[in-house]
């Protein structure tokens, strides 16, 4: 059965929110919205699937996470396809339904059979959410903005290091995390420009004039801002002021109240275009899991009340989920529904350049849903038109 119509809800589609809708999808794809029953609806085929939803439940775009390592004890660094493929399974109960696959500084080999292994999973056609492509996150990092990424395996910036990288990803890696004050920086930033890869700034120490330079040179992103980056200092406002600044800037935000506070959040949804801002998990293994010892790039990690830090406290990667980072952006800033749409599912689409099949709800694009009750808690996410996650 190929054919559906979720029917009832209000639905927020690109240019045209509908109150009590009809979403017809027919595979993959959205093939039509309406307020009513339109002829065209009537006349498809007995083997429709009706699915019907109540009057107060919301569908909205999937959500994308552009920078997660993992969840449920599973990682991206553990280098397998089945770690790959319970992420694939478990993130549409948090309401995502495509992400890029997220590494850490590591041994060169971890990294490159992580690479390796996005790869396959990517060239297989699996269920679940999607594989957008992968967030290389270090190891051209700065040592003392490190955080959770292991030190030992910092290195500097290597071009043809990049590149078997990237072969051996099948060419699938779409964002790198790297520090613009390191050697080489610059035309590592032509490098990954010249190949459509985008270059996030983060791990980095770097001043404003310094980071000025390298958003100039083609730099046009932040990783999960404010964290281990240089901060803003009246007489140098380092990376975090650059990024800010910079209207070219894309920001993520990991809006858990944990790693940045409520007035920072304020601070940037003040200051940022709406369409530069993104919410990221930057979850790890611990997620979804009992608070307790867990562990992150061979760290032990110490979860308590979901805040996860490595023995001296420094902060680990997160335990946030997609539908809460959602929920919180609209309480910590009174942003609109829609808003909140955009910072989880259009502005990473766009910022992927997929925005043609990804991000919001439109005929043409990918059925990537998901349904909310009134108290914006999932009840249903559909990835590419399949139901991967329905409440009990």
């Amino acid at each position: 059965m190929t054919k559906k119509i979720l029917r009832g809800a209000r639905i927020y589609a690109k240019g045209l929110n509908v109150r009590h809708g009809n979403l017809l999808l027919d595979g993959s794809k959205i093939t039509g919205i309406s307020e009513s029953m339109p002829d065209h609806f009537r006349d498809i085929s007995h083997g429709t699937e009706m699915i019907n939803l109540k009057k107060e439940w919301t569908i909205i775009p999937g959500f994308i996470d552009l920078h997660i390592h993992g969840l449920e004890n599973v990682d991206v660094m553990d280098g397998n396809v089945e770690a790959i493929r319970q992420m694939q399974k478990h993130l549409p109960k948090e309401g995502t339904t495509s992400f890029l696959a997220t590494t850490m500084t590591q041994h060169q080999e971890c990294i490159t059979q992580a690479m390796k292994t996005v790869d396959v999973v990517m060239t297989e056609e699996r269920t679940g959410a999607e594989i957008l492509g992968i967030h290389l996150e270090g190891p051209f990092i700065s040592h003392e903005k490190a955080g959770a990424q292991p030190v030992e395996h910092i290195c500097p910036i290597d071009l043809n290091l990049f590149d078997d990288w990237n072969q051996y990803a099948g060419n699938h890696i779409r964002i790198v995390t790297f520090a613009p004050e390191l050697s080489g920086a610059s035309a590592f930033t032509r490098h990954l420009v010249s190949r459509g890869i985008i270059p996030s700034f983060g791990h980095s120490n770097a001043t404003y004039s310094i980071a000025n330079e390298m958003i100039n040179a083609g730099g046009s992103q932040g990783t999960h801002l404010f964290n281990q980056m240089s901060p803003i200092h009246h007489r140098d406002i380092g990376l975090a002021g650059a990024l800010l600044l910079d209207d070219r800037c894309y920001t993520e935000i990991i809006a858990d109240g944990t790693h940045i506070s409520k007035e920072a959040v304020q601070l940037i949804y003040a200051l940022k275009p709406l369409n530069r801002i993104v919410l990221v998990t930057d979850s790890m293994r611990a997620k979804g899991l009992p608070d307790g010892i867990s562990e992150i790039g061979g760290q032990k990690v110490f979860v308590k009340n979901g805040q996860a830090t490595l023995e001296d406290g420094t902060l680990a990667g997160s335990t946030l989920t997609m539908i809460e980072a959602f929920k919180n952006i609209i309480e910590i800033t009174g942003c609109s529904f829609e808003e909140a749409i955009s910072f989880c599912s259009f502005n990473p689409a766009v910022r992927l350049g997929l925005e043609s099949r990804k991000g919001s709800i439109k005929t043409g694009k990918d059925a990537d849903l998901v349904v909310l009750d009134e108290n914006k808690d999932i009840v249903m996410t559909f990835c590419r038109g399949e139901c991967t996650y329905e409440r009990d």
